[in-house]
C-alpha cells in the first residue's frame, strides 16, 4: 500500500514527536522524518524477484506473479509472451529475442532472488543461460517444480 498523509496530530512510535504523521498502511504512525529515514526495522525493504522460464508457460507466469505480489514481493517478469513471433525469421526476431534476453538479465541483476517456472521440468536454452547468470552473481535461484539431479 502506498504511503499516505494523515492530517491529524499523533505521537510517532519511533521518536515520540507529536506531529502530523504518515504510516505505511499498517496503522502504526511515524512522523515524516522517521518514515523516510529507514529507522523502522519492522518494515524491511521488499524483496525483488524475477520470474524466469519459457514464455509458452504464460499462465504460470501470471499465477506466480499474482501469488508473489500478494505475498508482498516486487515481481519482475517477461514482457512479451508471443513465443511464435520471437522465433520467426521474417520479423528479424533473433535480434529482438537477443535484446529481450539481455533486458531480462538486467532484471535478474536487480533481483534478490530468481523463481524459475520449470513446468514438467522444462528448462530451455535461454532460461538455462538466465540461471547461470544469476548463479554467477550469487543470486539465489528457486524452482517452481522439484528439479531432477
Amino acid at each position: 500500500m502506498a504511503d499516505r498523509w494523515l492530517g491529524f496530530p499523533a505521537r510517532c512510535v519511533t521518536c515520540g514527536r507529536v506531529t502530523v504523521h504518515r504510516h505505511c498502511g499498517c496503522g502504526t504512525p511515524f512522523c515524516p522524518r522517521c518514515a523516510d529515514d529507514g529507522t523502522d526495522l519492522r518494515h524491511p525493504r521488499r524483496q525483488i524477484v524475477t520470474l524466469c522460464g519459457s514464455v509458452r508457460f504464460r499462465e504460470d507466469f501470471e499465477r506466480e506473479n499474482e501469488r508473489l505480489t500478494l505475498a508482498g514481493h516486487i515481481v519482475l517478469s517477461v514482457g512479451c509472451f508471443d513465443h511464435a513471433w520471437l522465433h520467426r525469421p521474417e520479423n528479424n526476431a533473433e535480434l529482438a529475442k537477443d535484446g529481450l534476453d539481455a533486458l531480462h538479465k538486467d532484471k535478474i541483476a536487480m533481483s534478490d532472488w530468481v523463481r524459475v517456472l520449470n513446468r514438467g521440468g522444462y528448462v530451455g536454452k535461454s532460461t538455462r543461460a538466465e540461471i547461470e547468470y544469476a548463479e554467477a552473481r550469487g543470486i539465489p535461484v528457486q524452482y517452481m517444480e522439484v528439479r531432477d539431479g
